[in-house]
């Protein structure tokens, strides 16, 4: 059949390839591997926790209800958006306020249900127009203003759903922070803002519950 060269069979051909491009080749699957392990590292750390303290109200009195049940609700949103901060805040208003109404409203009866209704929890910012004179220069303004308010509303509803009585409260507080200061300090200004706001509050939860919920406490 002609002098042509025969077929060849068997295995395959196998290439070993060597010098630079082995080397730009053996590098880049490096690379690969260690992004790949550095991405697994990243998705297996827990995000950081605030070392801000918990701020609780175990250590008031508890105050007992005739009721069977105490239910909160939060009829406020949080916006998450400027200019509203209460989201960023170390402890939410909405947060400190859940809080109180679990640490200190207690159920001690056997009908009825006592509600407890954030209706508001908003922190505020302002900015401060600063003064653009020279003495203004050589000075540290106040740059932003935070207004907080906090409202509720506390009722006794009946097995039937009448409610047989209610009551509101609210607290307001407003704080300025200077230009210069820095993230770590804006928060301590906002944490004490937190603290006072409920303690306002609670002062004014504490009297109004006993003056217009008195046959209704039982301590």
């Amino acid at each position: 059949m002609g002098g042509g060269r025969p077929p060849i069979r068997g295995r395959p051909a196998s290439f070993a390839v060597s010098g630079p491009v082995a080397l730009v080749a053996r590098r880049t699957t490096l690379w690969l591997v260690a992004g790949l392990a550095l991405l697994s590292a990243a998705c297996n750390v827990p995000p950081p926790e605030s070392d801000w303290p918990e701020v609780t109200y175990r250590h008031l009195p508890p105050i007992r209800f005739d009721v069977a049940e105490v239910v909160v609700k939060r009829a406020y949103t949080p916006p998450l958006a400027k200019p509203n901060v209460d989201h960023l805040m170390p402890s939410p208003p909405v947060v400190l306020a859940t809080r109180w109404a679990q640490d200190r409203l207690v159920a001690d009866g056997r009908a009825d249900r006592l509600e407890f209704t954030i209706v508001d929890a908003s922190v505020v910012e302002t900015e401060l127009h600063s003064d653009t004179s020279l003495q203004d220069f050589f000075t540290v303004s106040q740059s932003e203003r935070y207004d907080a308010r906090l409202a509720v509303q506390v009722a006794l509803i009946e097995d039937g759903g009448l409610a047989r009585a209610s009551v509101e409260a609210e607290a307001r507080r407003s704080v300025t922070v200077p230009e210069d200061a820095s993230l770590r300090e804006r928060e301590a200004v906002w944490f004490k803002l937190g603290e006072s706001l409920m303690t306002d509050l609670n002062a004014e939860l504490e009297a109004t519950l006993r003056r217009h919920m008195a046959g209704d406490i039982l301590n």
